[in-house]
């Protein structure tokens, strides 16, 4: 089969001069014509296709920017600057713990006629159940919340933010390991171990302890 040839143009014109003897037909190749570059229809069209994918790429990039950031305002809570304390006990029965601590330190318990903080009922089914405590003294909600662990019969307390229960905005809401110095961060949290976590550590121990003799 003979290979097609292109003709010469005249090297006078001011034009490049191509030897078509050694181009096939189903090669791609520049053409030069008038001092401008002529691409083949193939090749437009690929340059084409990957402008329009590196577009829509963007455009994915841009929307999931946007949708994470709306999803983390609309939620207001992040959850990852949550502080968690371990007990090795299960969800329900943690729960079921502090119920009863609360009941005997009702110093520690919010206002029952408080219709945000004033749990006495629970919703064991959520995954991050809420729990409110309360520091008399300094006029302060504590939120917290119970999670299961990845560990058979094993729960935890996350406390995640100090309310001030007379700001109705929660425009002024303190949350542990984000929003306050690390000198507050830490005062804040010896705190709460001192006053809930370690004494309800002491309660779970006695009860198995006294259950054991039993």
């Amino acid at each position: 089969m003979k290979k097609s040839k292109i003709k010469n143009f005249d090297s006078q014109e001011g034009s490049p001069s191509l030897n078509g003897d050694d181009i096939n037909r189903n090669e791609q190749f520049q053409l030069y014509r008038n001092g401008k570059i002529y691409l083949p229809r193939k090749s437009k069209t690929m340059i084409k296709k990957k402008y329009k994918i590196i577009i829509l790429v963007l455009v994915i990039i841009i929307f999931l920017y946007f949708f994470v950031k709306f999803v983390t305002n609309f939620t207001h809570i992040s959850y990852s600057s949550i502080e968690y304390y371990k007990f090795e006990v299960s969800k329900l029965e943690l729960l079921s713990e502090i119920v009863k601590f609360k009941e005997l330190h009702p110093e520690l318990n919010p206002l029952i006629d408080d219709p945000i903080f004033g749990n006495s009922e629970y919703d064991k089914n959520v995954y991050m159940a809420p729990m409110f405590f309360y520091y008399s003294d300094k006029q302060r909600v504590l939120y917290t919340v119970v999670v299961e662990t990845p560990r058979k019969n094993q729960s935890a307390i996350g406390f995640y933010l100090i309310i001030n229960p007379k700001d109705k905005s929660r425009e002024n809401d303190e949350e542990i390991n984000f929003s306050l110095s690390s000198a507050e961060n830490k005062k804040q949290l010896k705190l709460f171990e001192e006053r809930i976590v370690n004494p309800l550590h002491k309660q779970i121990q006695e009860k198995y302890r006294h259950s054991k003799k039993h």
